[in-house]
């Protein structure tokens, strides 16, 4: 993957007033592409105004046929949605986001908590004596990456290589935008999470558990802490992340804690009749699920490993 950063100046030439980063993604598995922008949960084009978001479309686009790539994609919340109909060959809402304001007081944020699916398994969990910790060294990193790659697994889908974890410990805890948080019983542990904090947001990204401890509901204690330690350090937002739509269960999931819900829109335009996005509902997408469930445990690193070079 490259990077191109377009930015539109003022007429002085001094200061940044629009931009548009997209990145090219090559590969013959899925496509000679640019995309806006590579696993990023949320993104927007940092735009104010329609005529800006154009003119940085119209760049993109000729950048885009200059590279040869056979599709485009930008990922919205909002910002560059209309102009974006305009050009739009295929728009997909396959993505929802779900989050939760937390600036009030926990306890009125709790009752507005599903009664049974969240409240009560809460409290289970506190009878059970589930406790949770930060990560402090390399070693929680495995940890952590234990649970969230056996989890990626049962679901059908690749994990991020660890080198790729790891990375984000070493560039980001440091500075305390990146916290993992381990949740054990009796020491031994049984769910992990990953959370990006930008100014007054905490974000939920990535969640691993143990199966055989389903009975003590740790994602739903997991989450309960996060929102908690959210709190805790005067964040106004907890953001549970990406859901894709065909995902009936997660989405349920997130909309039992009273979350607000936001489309993420993308926007393909294609450069040939004959391209085709990989997305969700692709052949080639769902391939690779069936794959990941097939494949031994050694063998489903190494696709991971492979896999996430064409992705994004």
């Amino acid at each position: 993957m490259k990077g191109y950063y377009f930015a539109l100046m003022d007429d002085a030439g001094e200061k940044i007033q629009a931009g548009l980063p997209v990145y090219h993604v090559k590969s013959r598995l899925t496509g000679n592409r640019l995309v806006s922008i590579p696993f990023a949960t949320l993104c927007d084009p940092l735009v104010l105004k329609k005529q800006d978001m154009a003119d940085l479309t119209e760049k993109v686009l000729s950048l885009s046929k200059d590279l040869d790539c056979s599709y485009v994609e930008i990922r919205t919340l909002k910002a560059g949605a209309p102009v974006l109909q305009d050009c739009e060959v295929k728009n997909t809402n396959l993505y929802k986001n779900h989050y939760l304001k937390i600036d009030g007081h926990l306890e009125s944020l709790k009752r507005s908590f599903h009664r049974t699916c969240v409240r009560k398994n809460i409290k289970r969990a506190a009878k059970n004596n589930l406790k949770v910790r930060i990560a402090s060294d390399a070693f929680d990193i495995n940890v952590f990456y234990r649970l969230y790659a056996n989890t990626r697994k049962s679901l059908g889908l690749p994990s991020h290589p660890i080198r790729f974890i790891r990375s984000i410990w070493e560039t980001f805890s440091s500075s305390g935008r990146v916290v993992f948080l381990i949740s054990e019983l009796n020491s031994e542990p049984i769910a992990s999470m990953l959370l990006f904090k930008f100014k007054d947001k905490l974000a939920a990204e990535y969640l691993g558990w143990n199966i055989k401890f389903k009975a003590y509901h740790p994602s739903v204690h997991i989450y309960w802490e996060a929102i908690k330690f959210a709190h805790y350090k005067g964040c106004k937002e907890f953001d549970f992340g990406r859901a894709s739509t065909n995902n009936k269960g997660l989405v349920d999931f997130k909309r039992r804690w009273g979350t607000y819900e936001r489309n993420l829109p993308s926007f393909y335009v294609l450069n040939t009749k004959s391209s085709q996005p990989v997305d969700e509902t692709s052949l080639k997408y769902i391939a690779a699920r069936k794959l990941c469930l097939a494949l031994p445990e050694n063998a489903y690193r190494y696709l991971g490993n492979f896999i996430y070079n064409h992705m994004g």
